[in-house]
């Protein structure tokens, strides 16, 4: 079975807590995945309150991600879709060319 770690999003603080829907959308959606694809959730990360524009070397959650998955030779990053990862493009490129660089694919739940 793969091992992968899995990253999550929520861009505004009203949108964080237990009575909202972003971070269990998300978890349900990318455990889904991860069953269908025989792929096991070693480490999860969830950058709460932080925006979707914001580099990602800028942001603690993924950046923690990043240094477990070259600990622990993972290479996969599941998150639920495109937008978790970034909402903006230049930030999204460059967020796809330093995966790149580590040998870490990014994979997304839904499309």
């Amino acid at each position: 079975m793969k091992k992968a770690v899995a990253y999550y999003r929520t861009s505004s603080m009203s949108n964080v807590g237990e009575d909202k829907d972003s971070l269990k959308r998300q978890q349900r959606a990318v455990e889904k995945f991860a069953k269908q694809s025989r792929i096991e959730i070693v480490f999860t990360k969830y950058d709460a309150g932080q925006r979707g524009t914001t580099a990602i070397e800028d942001r603690q959650g993924i950046t923690e991600l990043l240094k477990l998955c070259q600990e622990h030779a993972i290479d996969i990053i599941l998150v639920e879709n495109a937008s978790r990862f970034s909402r903006d493009l230049i930030v999204q490129e460059s967020g796809y060319q330093k995966l790149k660089e580590l040998g870490i694919q990014l994979s997304l739940s839904l499309s």
